[in-house]
């Protein structure tokens, strides 16, 4: 995949499974001696990950009931969830910050249908010494881009939908 060899990062797509976010494919890259170590057919929640929190804001999908604490840092209250995922609208992606896993960050984007509904989420993860501060809107960008292709390769025209 494309996104893991520009971003040296580990790239995955997902969607939306029984109240989880289903990992469909998973692609190491192939320069990074440090890397995030994942695997397809895994399920995640969708409060605490960047592939389950885009699903999540850009989707049509019902806020889990349940928000279980993963590390420190997970979101476990329905009000400050439902915060982050306005953020998420606003920045157009969905940044998962050390609350699945520590030392790992992760963003991810939607990918759209040629209605413009939400069907899938592409992202990255990789450890904080890379996916930091100074990085996070590079790789963003690498990100939605890969994203806006996708959706344009299954009939998503962004201005159409936007304009109708």
């Amino acid at each position: 995949m494309q996104l893991a060899a520009q971003t040296g990062e580990c790239a995955h797509i997902g969607v939306y499974s029984e109240g989880k976010a289903l990992v469909t494919d998973d692609i190491q890259p192939e320069i990074s001696q440090l890397r995030v170590v994942s695997q397809t057919g895994r399920l995640l929640h969708l409060h605490n990950t960047a592939l389950g929190k885009g699903l999540l804001a850009f989707g049509d999908l019902p806020l889990p009931d349940a928000l279980p604490r993963i590390t420190p840092v997970t979101i476990t209250n329905r009000e400050q969830l439902i915060r982050e995922l306005d953020i998420t609208r606003q920045r157009g992606y969905a940044l998962d910050d050390e609350e699945n896993e520590y030392g790992v960050r992760c963003m991810a984007a939607p990918i759209y249908n040629a209605v413009g509904l939400a069907i899938a989420t592409i992202g990255i993860s990789g450890p904080t010494v890379r996916v930091h501060d100074q990085t996070i809107d590079m790789l963003a960008k690498a990100v939605m881009d890969t994203a806006e292709a996708l959706s344009c390769e299954l009939g998503y025209q962004p201005d159409e939908i936007l304009s109708s």
